[in-house]
């Protein structure tokens, strides 16, 4: 992320029209991932990733679920593209001036991004995705790393430029991880308890499941994923893709549910 120049905003906007021209048609889906699966796709790319980058490489659950997302996102275009695989993250608790404690009756309120910047084509392995999103992730949650951002974020806002990551004439992808947002929050008052002896309930007692968001009317939806969700069973996602891309995907889940050679 960084301040752009002017009219550079606009030659980012241009290289996405064709895009959008030629596959104009969008389709939005709640998809579910199955936690086993997840944390098997997991365990088995970070073997992989050990033995091309090291013994200390490591990765997690939501690394694997950006991969898949941002490789399924691209399945429709065969062409080897530059891409912006960006990723939000909350700074409670990261930075010593937004210490844990005082951000009651916020989910989060100060957000910083995590960018991976590399050539995907129809070839790259969910592993190298996951590798590079982590990478990011690792970088952005050095202290200096914070700085610089927060620092050109109150730039970019002075200037009144929109927070959209992406080099002119390549691609991007956003995607957004609410899972940790709503630990901690009650809702108990959103649970129905039947009979006449109403028993007091905790979050825990309760496997919360939020999905869904609002969105501009008409306002592409393909370029960015929001993993909703975290229950017992699996994660939720909203996802959206251009209508040939949905194709491709379900195409490809019928010869490889689990996504073994993926």
């Amino acid at each position: 992320m960084r301040v752009r120049r002017r009219m550079e905003h606009f030659f980012v906007i241009l290289g996405l029209i064709p895009d959008i021209v030629k596959y104009k048609e969008e389709s939005a889906h709640i998809v579910f991932f199955p936690r086993p699966l997840v944390r098997s796709l997991q365990q088995r790319h970070q073997h992989v990733l050990r033995g091309k980058y090291g013994p200390g490489t490591t990765i997690s659950e939501g690394d694997i679920l950006t991969a898949i997302i941002t490789k399924f996102s691209r399945m429709y275009d065969r062409k080897p593209r530059t891409i912006a695989l960006s990723q939000s993250i909350n700074l409670r608790g990261r930075h010593p001036d937004l210490p844990f404690g005082e951000s009651d009756g916020f989910i989060h309120n100060s957000l910083h991004y995590a960018t991976a910047h590399f050539r995907i084509d129809a070839s790259t392995p969910v592993s190298e995705i996951a590798y590079r999103n982590r990478q990011a992730i690792n970088q952005a949650l050095n202290e200096e790393d914070i700085e610089i951002g927060m620092s050109v974020t109150r730039e970019m806002v002075r200037r009144g430029q929109p927070i959209h990551i992406c080099e002119p004439f390549e691609r991007f992808y956003s995607i957004s991880n609410w899972c940790g947002a709503w630990k901690g929050l009650d809702f108990r008052g959103a649970v129905a308890v039947k009979g006449p002896e109403r028993e007091e309930r905790t979050l825990l007692d309760v496997d919360m499941l939020v999905v869904g968001q609002g969105n501009k009317p008409g306002a592409p939806r393909r370029f960015r994923t929001s993993i909703m969700s975290k229950t017992s069973e699996g994660f939720y996602c909203d996802f959206s893709a251009p209508s040939k891309a949905i194709k491709l995907i379900r195409a490809y889940l019928e010869k490889d549910p689990l996504l073994e050679r993926f």
